[in-house]
């Protein structure tokens, strides 16, 4: 496959408490076109636009995309682990 994604990990920080967005940028370097979907393992926490997160790009272009962290009713403690996976 011969797709490029910037930025490689995706960092949200605090406060929780509010809507966050990061821009996922997907680069198609090949010759021919490419079909894509992003999947979270909590999808009530993240979501991207447009839903369902998947579509295609032709060879040579581009697509960026905005991923939401949805906000949550209280901070979880500063060790908290993160336990939330995003794939392409």
């Amino acid at each position: 496959m011969s797709a490029e994604i910037e930025p490689p990990e995706l960092g949200f920080g605090r406060p929780f408490t509010e809507v966050a967005e990061q821009i996922l940028t997907i680069r198609n370097r090949g010759s021919r076109p490419i079909i894509y979907r992003i999947k979270t393992n909590m999808p009530n926490h993240y979501s991207a636009d447009p839903d369902p997160g998947m579509g295609s790009i032709k060879h040579g272009c581009k697509i960026s995309t905005p991923i939401y962290q949805q906000a949550i009713d209280k901070d979880p403690a500063a060790n908290t682990p993160c336990k939330a996976k995003l794939g392409v």
